[in-house]
């Protein structure tokens, strides 16, 4: 996050651009490494959600059993973290995944 400045409360940090996710401009919601996705919709759910070729293939690694951190590690010769780390946070604003504790 960007550091806080004048206008900010001091119990407060600034969001920075780099915070926001695509043209909402709503925080990207936090995503703890050690969390496991799972699939939070049907096969058919699936096929109606708006979802590229980067989504479709992150959330082919969503087993259930894997962290997020597991994850990353496997698709970071296709992705880079941060580009996997907005897709995760886009499958889960979409209801594609959930997170549970490990």
């Amino acid at each position: 996050m960007s550091p806080a400045n004048k206008r900010t409360p001091p119990d407060q940090q600034a969001v920075g651009e780099d915070d926001l996710d695509g043209p909402t401009s709503e925080v990207r919601p936090h995503i703890p490494l050690f969390a496991v996705p799972w699939l939070a919709v049907t096969v058919e759910g699936l096929r109606l959600l708006p979802l590229d070729a980067r989504a479709a293939y992150l959330l082919s690694l969503v087993d259930g059993h894997c962290t997020v951190e597991e994850i990353l590690d496997i698709c970071s010769q296709e992705l880079e973290r941060d580009d996997a780390m907005g897709i995760l946070a886009h499958l889960l604003q979409l209801g594609a995944i959930d997170l549970r504790d490990p």
